[in-house]
Order: C-alpha cells, then sequence, then structure tokens
C-alpha cells in the first residue's frame, strides 16, 4: 500500500525535480539520449539548461532562496521506497500595483498520475503558501495549446493577455548582453 503526499522540496529532492525535467534514458559512445518529460511536452526540447546543482544552490545553497518548491512524492507504507512524480516551482516577485506577489513558473504532474487530481493537490497547496506568505496575488503563463488551460480557468486563474491585453516578454542572456553593448551608461 502506498501513500501520496505533498510536501516541501529539501535539497535532497533537487535530483528527483531535475529528473522530471530531463531523464537520461540511456548513454551510447559519446551521445545520450535524453527524455526530456517537461521540455518535450512544452514542445521546447532544448528548453532546461539548468541541472540539479544550479537547483541545490539557487534553492537551498544560502540564506536567501531563489525559489521554493513543492513535490508530489508516493511513498511505500514502510517508507523505505519513495518516488517523486511532481513538483511545483515558484518564487516571489512584486508588483507596484498590489506588493508582493507569487510567481508559478512550473507545475508538473507525470502522465502516470494525472486525472487523479494530484495537479489541484499542488496548486492549491502554492496558492495557500502564497497567501501564508502575504502575497497578494499569483502570476503565472501557460501555453496557448496546453490543456492546462482549462485546469487554471476551472481554478479562478484570469487570462490577462484576453482580459487586459497584457503580453509577456522576455530576454534571454545573448539578448541582454547585445543590449548592454551598445547602452550608453556613461551619461
Amino acid at each position: 500500500m502506498s501513500k501520496i503526499i505533498v510536501r516541501e522540496a529539501t535539497k535532497d529532492d533537487c535530483v528527483g525535480i531535475r529528473s522530471l525535467i530531463q531523464v537520461v534514458l540511456s548513454m551510447q559512445t559519446r551521445k545520450q539520449l535524453i527524455n526530456q518529460e517537461l521540455a518535450d511536452f512544452e514542445k521546447m526540447p532544448d528548453g532546461p539548461q539548468i541541472d540539479a546543482s544550479v537547483l541545490e544552490e539557487d534553492g537551498f545553497g544560502n540564506d536567501n532562496p531563489r525559489f521554493g518548491c513543492f513535490v508530489l512524492e508516493e511513498v511505500e507504507e514502510n517508507k523505505e521506497k519513495r518516488k517523486l512524480f511532481g513538483y511545483a516551482l515558484y518564487f516571489i516577485a512584486y508588483s507596484t500595483w498590489l506588493g508582493k506577489s507569487m510567481y508559478l513558473e512550473d507545475i508538473y504532474v507525470s502522465p502516470k498520475y494525472r486525472g487523479q487530481g494530484m495537479g489541484s493537490k499542488l496548486f492549491d497547496t502554492v496558492a495557500k503558501k502564497g497567501l501564508e506568505l502575504g502575497c497578494q496575488r499569483m502570476d503565472l503563463r501557460v501555453l496557448s495549446w496546453n490543456p492546462a488551460v482549462e485546469f487554471y480557468a476551472r481554478k479562478g486563474a484570469v487570462d490577462l493577455t484576453a482580459r487586459e491585453g497584457w503580453h509577456n516578454y522576455s530576454l534571454d542572456v545573448a539578448s541582454m548582453a547585445k543590449l548592454v553593448s551598445k547602452a550608453n551608461f556613461d551619461s
């Protein structure tokens, strides 16, 4: 008999969290065959650029963690066997209109466990944490084709692009470097 639990992640979970993002299936002479669960699901196979050590350092390596995380875990009755099968990674942001806010960066549940309310448990736990931290809102992004759009709507999330016309933009490190190289900081 096993039990499903939602708990705050620890440093020891970082390898498991990273494996949910990218699972190494096999090694063949100088070539890695990689299954990237989340990245492939999102049709972004080259997406993940970090490894478990970056997660460990940024989330648990100092007194100022850059993110928080909850994990879904299946625990055998004897507690000797544990399996991580989902996670939700968030960080605290700031809104000039409302103050402290929470940004849900990722929420993922392995396919075998979907449709059983596990995503809801994880999402609700993150929202509860946001309230405990005094956050005035929780933000997230989701690709338009992702079936999770309906999940978030059922949870009460509002599509700000449709309702208010807000669009999300991003500069990657190369774009930032190019911008800075052309900027005049002397004046």
